[in-house]
């Protein structure tokens, strides 16, 4: 653990977390769901699988490079529906595969273990919780109802609702609103080094990257760090806090 420097004169209030990576192991639910969706799409459509699968790969990196600091990026409808209109089929399919994905997803999703845990003792320490995520709200809704984690937190942000991605300043502005504090007294959890950690940092938040391999942290020497959830408690003692 690589820990912030205690706070003179200021406390924690609030922590907050991105959702995926963070709060679970995105690839054990995402990895099924794509694979049962180029499944269903080769019974369906007659197409094989892998190609299914290159071809969204492709239509992904499409959307990455005309909509990545918006929300547009991260719809799953949009990818089937130009896969679709690609090979002009009906695009009334997209509907059925979109629930195919899903459905897998959210049947694969757990919590990482110590999550529930570390949110009930941030709780307990008498802390706001948020969550601050790139996506659209309908789905991280369904996935935090999914893992009986929706009622441990008091607020959420997306980037559909900011219509801004992190790392962007407005969008750790808008966390720090529902916070109900000061920036530099929230913390900021999360799995990407440089849109969450970095990011909040530079917005005045404190900001922690979780990451368990030991390599890479040590590539990121100046960047506050945990290998697991349960390490957050400390950061808020160590920060300083004032309950």
């Amino acid at each position: 653990m690589q820990i912030l420097s205690p706070i003179d004169g200021a406390s924690i209030k609030c922590a907050i977390f991105d959702l995926d990576g963070t709060l679970y192991d995105y690839h054990r639910a995402a990895d099924p769901a794509f694979d049962a969706f180029c499944d269903e799409g080769e019974r369906l459509l007659g197409i094989p699988s892998a190609t299914l699968r290159a071809d969204l790969l492709r239509i992904g990196h499409d959307q990455w490079e005309e909509n990545h600091e918006t929300t547009g990026y991260h719809s799953r409808m949009i990818r089937w529906q130009r896969l679709l209109e690609e090979r002009d089929l009906p695009i009334r399919h997209a509907e059925h595969l979109d629930a195919v994905y899903w459905k897998t997803y959210l049947d694969r999703i757990e919590p990482f273990p110590d999550a529930a845990s570390m949110l009930a003792e941030l709780r307990a320490m008498g802390l706001r919780l948020g969550v601050g995520t790139n996506m659209s709200a309908d789905w991280q809704h369904r996935k935090l109802i999914r893992m009986g984690l929706i009622d441990c937190f008091d607020f959420m942000v997306t980037s559909e609702e900011t219509s801004i991605e992190k790392p962007a300043p407005r969008f750790f502005a808008a966390c720090v609103a529902k916070a109900k504090c000061a920036a530099d007294e929230c913390l900021f959890v999360g799995d990407d080094p440089d849109r969450d950690a970095q990011g909040a940092i530079e917005a005045g938040l404190h900001g922690v990257w979780l990451q368990p391999s030991a390599d890479a942290r040590a590539a990121r020497p100046g960047l506050p760090s945990v290998s697991s959830l349960s390490e957050i408690p400390a950061i808020v003692r160590k920060l300083g806090h004032d309950r």
